[in-house]
């Protein structure tokens, strides 16, 4: 689980399964927020002009060869993610790694957190990655929303 906080993606919650790689993701750990899944999911359910100023005061830096650098293409997936209602991660944080992830929303409509499920790139392929992890991933967000708002 992931929040943002001063325009920065912030870890707060990991659960790793029994065959899970070791990753330098931990509560606390900070990140630029267009590196990850959860960061774009963020970022997607956020107004323009926050999402503007959150690039020009971190700039998007760039960590691996598959990393959005380009404001207009980072603009462009956004749009794609609100449109349906996920994002991906494709080794644009981490080598190797894939993810995907959906955001908790408030009732205005606004993300204000996201969760996701990462793997080896060998492991999340194919309709597992396409079809099946967006599909557990969307229900667990649904559940915890429903949680949020009756609670």
């Amino acid at each position: 689980m992931m929040i943002e906080e001063h325009g920065r993606g912030v870890f707060l919650y990991k659960v790793r399964g029994s065959k899970a790689v070791q990753l330098d993701t931990h509560a606390g750990k900070r990140v630029p927020l267009q590196t990850t899944a959860m960061g774009k999911t963020i970022l997607a359910y956020q107004p323009r002009d926050e999402v503007e100023e959150i690039f020009d005061r971190h700039g998007l830096p760039q960590i691996t060869e598959h990393t959005i650098t380009d404001r207009e293409e980072l603009f462009d997936v956004l749009a794609e993610i609100r449109e349906r209602g996920y994002a991906y991660d494709d080794e644009e944080r981490v080598n190797g790694m894939r993810c995907v992830a959906a955001p908790i929303t408030d009732g205005d409509n606004r993300a204000i957190a996201a969760i996701s499920v990462s793997g080896p790139k060998s492991r999340l392929s194919g309709d597992s990655f396409t079809d099946e992890l967006p599909d557990t991933v969307l229900r667990s967000t649904n559940v915890i929303e429903v949680n949020l708002a009756y609670s």
